[in-house]
C-alpha cells in the first residue's frame, strides 16, 4: 500500500474498500464521475499542496479507476446481447 494506490486510511476494518463501497451505494455512473474530477483535481493541484509527482500519480490513479469501473459496467451487460443495446441507448439519467 501507498499513498496512491490503495492508502490504509480508505479501508476500515471489516469493511471494503471505500471506493467499492460507494460504487455499490452510489452506483458506477456516479462514481466515475467522482474519479473523473478527482484526477482533474489532482492534477489542478499538483505541486501546490505536497508531492506534485504523488499528485500525478494519484490523477493517474483516478482516471485508471473511471476506465476499470466503466468496463466493468458495460461488461455486465455483455453475457446478456439483447441488454447491450439498452445498456448502449440508455439516457444519460438512467441509473445503470
Amino acid at each position: 500500500m501507498s499513498n496512491v494506490d490503495h492508502p490504509a486510511h480508505y479501508k476500515r476494518k471489516g469493511r471494503r474498500e471505500c471506493i467499492d463501497e460507494m460504487i455499490e451505494i452510489y452506483g458506477p455512473k456516479d462514481v466515475i464521475a467522482f474519479c473523473k474530477l478527482n484526477a482533474f483535481k489532482y492534477e489542478y493541484r499538483a505541486g501546490l499542496k505536497g508531492d506534485a509527482e504523488e499528485d500525478l500519480k494519484k490523477a493517474e490513479w483516478y482516471r485508471k479507476k473511471a476506465k476499470e469501473i466503466e468496463i466493468g459496467d458495460m461488461e455486465q451487460y455483455m453475457n446478456k446481447p439483447e441488454d447491450m443495446e439498452q445498456y448502449m441507448n440508455k439516457p444519460e439519467d438512467m441509473e445503470p
